[in-house]
């Protein structure tokens, strides 16, 4: 049974996890991302949008970086909502909230721009 859950897991893992960026997972956030002064401006504010908003917890290079460009592929379209949220929910558990917050202020923006 402990073999099944386990395989049930990481099925649900790799499912979940979109393809990150070259860079990511040695920490450095990969240059594109960094120069994307529209999504830039953005990630800067989107703590600011949201009273309730927890800091993720983010102990490493590595996961800053690696969410950095879960975030930019969700911001450009590359990820779905589903695909960001089935991941949120394994990488980070317990940040329900700012997930949804996340995709609030994405839609909010997108539809300022007309998108």
């Amino acid at each position: 049974m402990k073999s099944t859950i386990t395989a049930v897991f990481a099925a649900l893992l790799v499912c979940t996890t979109p393809v990150v960026a070259k860079g990511a997972d040695t920490g450095a956030v990969p240059s594109e991302v960094g120069h994307d002064a529209d999504f830039m401006t953005w990630l800067t504010a989107l703590t600011d949008q949201d009273e309730r908003y927890r800091r993720i917890a983010l102990d490493t290079d590595a996961q800053v970086a690696g969410l950095t460009v879960i975030l930019h592929r969700l911001f450009r379209g590359q990820t779905a909502d589903a695909r960001f949220m089935g991941w949120m929910g394994v990488a980070y558990p317990g940040y329900a909230h700012e997930q949804v917050a996340i995709l609030r202020i994405l839609h909010a923006h997108r539809k300022g721009l007309g998108r």
